[in-house]
């Protein structure tokens, strides 16, 4: 047997040799970013490592691209090692401040949690005031089976764990919740994620959704004792109802805390990840769909790209001369994330650097970052170690076309020509600029204060329904008001997703 060493968190692995690093980090209890699952095709998975290891093959060497370290998922532990892991190991998620919600309870206190594909969010809450007490937010250790829902699914229908993976999770963030503020148990928790997210969590069989007809096992409002699932709380968990395969519960929960659900005029909500899920329309009727983006917004397959991690670049402004970065906790720039890369692919489309197909390059002072890569790649760079290839862009390209699509076929469907607001969902909103959003097409062009920044709203409606039993059954009847469009089958949305693949607004 060996022993490996993961620092800085000082804990011991034993193990018999030969063994990935990655795996003995998941080992640990540490959730390391590989947002492909560990299958050796995106490179995001550095640490550094020393000891008995494996040595550096030619295809390891192609993907780490000279940067220092070993990739967890290909190097071998063949006797004992250290590994060290890196700040994106364990990251912190941007969220909101303290706030105060509506409640319909006495006494107790309750967790309202969102299940995110990439985070989890979880509020503990105290009923008689409605006061937020405390936040807790983690990467999803479910990560470590894939980046998007497909990969997860897949992996799940063979080895079954993806239920045990979030259970534990959830476990240990409870009781990390409850020491922090000396409460001795829950009274009720609430719970708002996408289809998927749902399905892992209730141990259901989640396959149909990822082959056609797309079909969940259920999307019902659903209550059941904590203990049933394996949640150790003596309380009931209330699951938020979803709408389909692909525009969940957290949709549902964007909807009623947003307000759309109840407006007058048209307004559209927006959640921006691996897969983008679109609701349009009033009180009268919502239109939905959920569309393929891909995780180029949260970095996951851009060369430099990151999710929204201490030194992640989240903004960039061009004064005419230099570029000017910012990055979340003012930390050494690490890498690009969503915010970034539309802010930068905005500058150099107004600056002449890429053109509507998306072709990278041109001349002017910008020009002056442009270099070849190794493998011959044209490539703009931001920062030292930092850069934007050609190929992201097209993996931009296609992301930004995917969205873009999405809105204009619900506006088609729905015969909605006018949006009155936006409500962008998830952090990715609170990030964006708008005005660059709209020179990339990624955002129809509306007036600049009828777009909002909505925070998680997921985990709102989520805590909204714990309050209140009336919120909860009302995303019944947001539910029932919701016709869902399946744009994987629509022609219309084939022939206006290439044309949206040309850079320009919306």
């Amino acid at each position: 047997m060996a022993i490996a060493k993961i620092d800085p968190i000082g804990k011991k692995v034993t193990f018999q040799p030969p063994a990935t690093l990655y795996e003995l980090v998941r080992r640990a209890g540490v959730t390391l970013s590989a947002p492909c699952g560990g299958n050796h095709t995106c490179g995001k998975c550095i640490v550094r490592a020393a000891g008995a290891l494996s040595p550096l093959t030619e295809e390891e060497g192609a993907l780490l691209r000279s940067r220092d370290g070993r990739l967890a998922c290909m190097a071998q532990a063949m006797g004992d090692v250290t590994i060290q892991l890196n700040e994106n190991a364990q990251a912190s998620i941007v969220t909101g401040e303290q706030g105060r919600y509506p409640t319909a309870k006495a006494g107790g206190y309750g967790a309202a949690i969102d299940i995110g594909t990439t985070t989890i969010c979880m509020y503990l809450l105290e009923f008689s005031s409605g006061r937020r007490l405390d936040t807790l937010t983690a990467l999803n250790r479910q990560q470590a089976y894939g980046a998007d829902v497909i990969a997860r699914i897949q992996h799940d229908s063979k080895e079954h764990v993806l239920h045990e993976c979030i259970i534990a999770q959830l476990n240990d963030m409870l009781s990390e919740l409850k020491a922090n503020n000396n409460i001795a148990s829950l009274d009720g928790i609430a719970v708002a994620a996408n289809t998927t997210m749902l399905h892992f969590l209730l141990g259901l069989d989640a396959s149909g959704i990822a082959v056609a007809p797309f079909t969940p096992v259920t999307l019902k409002r659903t209550g059941i004792p904590a203990h049933q699932i394996g949640i150790l709380e003596a309380c009931q968990v209330d699951i938020l109802p979803g709408i389909a395969a692909y525009v969940g519960a957290d949709i549902t929960a964007g909807l009623l805390t947003s307000g759309l659900a109840d407006m007058k005029t048209c307004g559209l909500l927006l959640d921006i990840g691996t897969n983008g899920e679109i609701a349009l329309g009033s009180k009268d009727k919502i239109y939905c769909c959920g569309t393929a983006a891909g995780p180029a917004f949260e970095g996951a397959n851009l060369s430099c790209g990151t999710g929204s991690v201490a030194g992640a670049i989240s903004h960039i402004r061009y004064d005419g001369e230099n570029l000017h970065l910012q990055t979340i906790f003012d930390r050494p720039p690490v890498g690009l994330c969503g915010s970034a890369v539309i802010d930068l692919v905005a500058i150099l489309l107004s600056n002449g650097l890429i053109d509507e197909t998306g072709r990278l390059e041109g001349e002017g002072p910008l020009s002056r970052y442009l270099f070849e890569t190794e493998t011959g790649d044209s490539a703009f760079s931001v920062c030292d170690g930092v850069y934007l290839t050609q190929r992201d862009i097209r993996e931009i390209q296609l992301a930004k076309a995917a969205i873009a699509a999405g809105i204009a076929v619900l506006q088609k469907k729905s015969g909605i020509g006018t949006i009155g607001k936006i409500m962008i969902a998830g952090g990715f909103g609170y990030h964006i600029n708008y005005q660059n959003a709209v020179t990339v097409g990624l955002l129809p062009a509306i007036a600049e204060e009828d777009v909002f920044c909505i925070g998680n709203s997921s985990v709102d409606g989520a805590a909204f329904c714990l309050l209140d039993p009336a919120r909860l059954r009302r995303t019944e009847e947001i539910v029932e008001n919701c016709q869902y469009i399946e744009l994987s089958c629509d022609p219309d949305f084939q022939e206006v997703y290439i044309e949206q693949m040309y850079f320009g607004e919306s």
